[in-house]
């Protein structure tokens, strides 16, 4: 019944003005969403596959430190393992899916390279 009362409120209203919608991103995923558009797509299907045991690996020097910290992030949360080694301005970036299956299981490995 209070729907009906609403219904017939509602169909006299005119709205006048703009509507929209905040969205509002964790930290997170704001830094995730800044990242190149071609990482961040090879990154998301890198996790989509979920093949156990395969690899991804950035070369040193692709990602800054916020870009290294979003996808670290990005890992723990999807239950990836991720490292990263090097000097602080060379660093390399290896995301790994834990092996689930067998121990003799060969790993895929998937090289980036830098769009320069």
């Amino acid at each position: 019944k209070n729907d009906e009362v609403f219904t017939e409120m509602a169909k006299d209203l005119i709205l006048d003005g703009i509507v929209g919608v905040l969205v509002s991103l964790t930290e997170s995923q704001s830094k995730l969403a800044s990242l190149n558009k071609s990482v961040l797509d090879m990154l998301n299907d890198f996790a989509e596959r979920k093949t156990p045991g395969s690899l991804l690996k950035f070369r040193g020097g692709m990602l800054n430190p916020a870009e290294r910290a979003a996808i670290h992030s990005f890992c723990k949360a999807r239950g990836l393992l991720s490292s990263s080694e090097g000097p602080k301005d060379n660093r390399k970036m290896t995301l790994r899916f834990p092996k689930f299956l067998h121990s003799s299981e060969e790993e895929e490995d998937i090289e980036l390279k830098s769009n320069e």
